[in-house]
C-alpha cells in the first residue's frame, strides 16, 4: 500500500488535508490499546479484516466505514498474499479510495 496507493499525490493530499491519519498493528491493539481505550480497541478488533484495512471514524470517534485490501483493493501486489486475486482487470486503487471517501464524506 505504501508503494502504491499511499504514495499517490492525490491520496496524500486528501488525507493530509481532511483526516488525522495513524496506523497500528492489530497485535498492539490487543495488548495495549484495549486496556487504555477499550471502546476504540473493541471497534478496531471487531471491524478488522486481515491483512489490511483503512478505517474511518468521525471526529467523535464513531466508526463510519472501512476499505479492506481483500474486498475493495483486490489487485494489490501478489507479494502481500491476496487469496482472492483474479486475472480480471482491477479498478485503479486511487480511484476506489477517492470514490469511497466521496461516498461517505461528500466532495473533499
Amino acid at each position: 500500500m505504501r508503494a502504491g496507493l499511499l504514495s499517490d499525490e492525490r491520496v496524500i493530499a486528501t488525507l493530509n488535508e481532511h483526516f488525522v491519519c495513524t496506523w497500528t498493528i492489530i497485535d498492539d491493539i490487543e495488548r495495549r490499546v484495549g486496556k487504555r481505550y477499550p471502546k476504540l480497541a473493541e471497534t478496531l478488533l471487531g471491524k478488522h479484516q486481515y491483512p489490511f484495512d483503512f478505517m474511518f471514524f468521525s471526529p467523535q470517534g464513531e466508526f463510519i466505514t472501512r476499505l479492506t485490501s481483500f474486498v475493495d483493493l483486490p489487485g494489490a501486489n501478489p507479494a502481500v498474499g491476496h487469496p482472492h486475486r483474479s486475472n480480471e482487470p482491477q479498478k485503479n486503487h486511487t480511484d476506489v479510495f477517492l470514490e469511497a471517501l466521496a461516498k461517505h464524506f461528500g466532495p473533499l
